[in-house]
Formats: C-alpha cells, structure tokens, sequence
C-alpha cells in the first residue's frame, strides 16, 4: 500500500469500529499506531518463525571476522559495530578451517545458540578439555561495546582450529511509516500491509478508550 492507501484503509475501518462518533487522528498519530502495529507484527512473526513471509527484512551477513576473545581460551567473537539495525536473531554459521575429531577441513557448521549463563559450561579450562559437535553461539557486550546488538561470541571445543570467519543471519529493525510520506511508507512484504493496518485500528481503539477513561476519572 501507498501513504495514502494505508490512511484511506485505517480511517474506514476506525470510522466503522467507532460508528464516526470518535474524533479524528493527525497524521503523525496515525503514523504511530502503524508502527506500533509494525512492531508487534514482526514479533509475532518472528515467534512463530514465519521468516518467508518477512524476507524483506531478513538479513544475511557473510564473511564475519571473528577474533580472539580476550578472556576465553576457546572462543572468538566480532562486536557487530556496523550493525546499527539489529532487532532479532535468526541463525549463524562458522567456518571450520581444520578439526582433528571428527575431521573437517574448511567447512561451515551451524551454530548451536545458548545464553550467556549456559556458555560457561563450554569454557576450555585446565580441568575441563571440551568437545562438544557444533560451535556455540551467544551474545554479550565485550568490554562495554557501542553496537546496538551485543557482541557475536563462538565457542569452539578443544579439537578445532580458532576459526577467523562466521556468517549471521537476523531480522532488521524495520524502517518507521510515515503517513506523510508520498512513497510506499512499509518495506513489509505488500501481503502484510492489510494486517498492519488492522493492529493499528486496534492500538487507536485502545487509545481512544483509555482517553475516555481519564477523563472520566
């Protein structure tokens, strides 16, 4: 939908909820109730790992430079200072360069992801020599880092190689509407703008009770 299509269908569905009796909304109102709308869309997708239908907005980022963590033995990590528009982790992969057990040679594998609390138990240490199938992945801010999204950590188990190159795929943050704009103001996939629009009716619906209920008060 344009600007002016995704107003048009707001206005009509809001008008039809509140019998025209509702006062009407600005646009920078209205374009705030759409990306309320957006946002909680996007959650919705993402938990029920729907990434097709919000391809647009899926990123895939190759050739990642890991480097050596400063505290942990067996792990390597990139701080992700580029990417400014990280909102959802979708899956990672790691190129093993050699691996002794089992033997591989140049090959990616994917990560297994944990939290932060979890990954403590992969830590190579003198008394723990660990083997683990796949490299492990978690987040955290190495050193107080700027990125919006936490340092991307691998951990590796003791019969690897230090890999130096990763790959990240996650959702971006999606561009904010603007109903005062004259381009197409979602980068949504068009099959989602009808349903964008339906949440926004809904979150000025609320509004719309909640100011009456102060009011009263």
């Amino acid at each position: 939908m344009t600007a002016a299509e995704m107003k048009a269908s707001f206005l009509v569905q809001y008008d039809a909820a509140t019998s025209f009796s509702s006062p009407g909304w600005e646009d920078s109102e209205l374009s705030s109730f759409l990306n309320l709308a957006q946002d909680r869309l996007v959650e919705e997708l993402y938990i029920s790992k729907n990434f097709a239908n919000m391809s647009n907005i899926v990123r895939n980022l190759g050739n990642l430079t890991l480097t050596a963590h400063p505290t942990i033995t067996n792990a390597v990590y990139n701080s992700l200072t580029g990417v400014t528009d990280y909102l959802y982790y979708v899956s990672s992969r790691t190129l093993i360069a050699a691996r002794t057990n089992p033997v591989a040679t140049n090959e990616y594998f994917t990560n297994d992801v944990i939290d932060i609390l979890l990954a403590q138990k992969f830590f190579k240490t003198t008394l723990n020599k660990v083997l683990f199938k796949y490299p492990k992945v978690y987040f955290e801010n190495i050193f107080d880092s700027t990125a919006k999204g936490n340092s991307l950590v691998i951990l590796y188990d003791a019969y690897t190689t230090a890999p130096t190159v990763g790959e990240l795929v996650y959702v971006k943050y999606p561009l904010r509407i603007k109903i005062e704009a004259t381009t197409v103001p979602c980068e949504l996939n068009l099959m989602l703008h009808a349903k964008i629009v339906e949440y926004a009716v809904q979150e000025a619906l609320k509004a719309t009770k909640l100011s009456k209920i102060t009011t009263q008060s």
